[in-house]
């Protein structure tokens, strides 16, 4: 399993981005599963994981790991093909669907820092920062070569992220966020 793929073509952005396949994905990095262990586990009918599933080995995003025995029946088990998938920013503004995405994980951004106390002044200003300066940081990753676990990436994406920021990017995101 590589670490970090990131993935540039908005068609396979805007498939992975659907909600359940964002949940499949998220779920696997658990661990590896069984179509009917996924099914159970988002509450879901068999035959609607199976077809999320097969798109996503489709796109190389999952694939199976081994095989598990249920009474006579074989059940394949599917894990994901990297621990870390980074979408490209660049065409998350371009797509309806990426949009959307896009928006309900900044609505989790915003609601956590109000949920510690910080001001927003003007949220989509800070939403077009963010993602400028997250693009470049993601940029980053084309050059990467070799092997990173997700606690070192967890600590080497917010440093590429001030590396690459402007100053006054940083200026403006600190005058649009009042802290506590």
């Amino acid at each position: 399993m590589k670490d970090i793929v990131v993935l540039k073509d908005p068609e396979i952005i805007r498939i992975v981005v659907e909600d359940t396949r964002v949940k499949i994905l998220n779920i696997l990095r658990i661990r590896p599963m069984t179509i009917s262990e996924i099914a159970k586990a988002l509450g879901k009918n068999v035959s609607t994981i199976y077809r999320h599933i097969k798109k996503l080995e489709s796109l190389g995003l999952v694939e199976v790991v081994g095989e598990r025995r249920t009474g006579h029946q074989p059940e394949k088990i599917y894990g994901r093909t990297a621990t870390t998938f980074l979408l490209a920013p660049d065409s998350m503004m371009e797509n309806r669907a990426l949009s959307e995405f896009t928006r309900v994980i900044m609505d989790e951004v915003f609601h956590a820092l109000k949920s510690m106390g910080y001001g927003v002044e003007d949220r989509r200003k800070i939403e077009v920062l963010f993602h400028r300066m997250h693009s470049r940081a993601v940029s980053r990753f084309d050059t990467f070569e070799g092997n990173l676990s997700w606690n070192a990436l967890w600590r080497l994406f917010p440093l590429l992220f001030l590396l690459e920021a402007k100053e006054e990017e940083i200026q403006d995101i600190r005058s649009l966020i009042t802290p506590p």
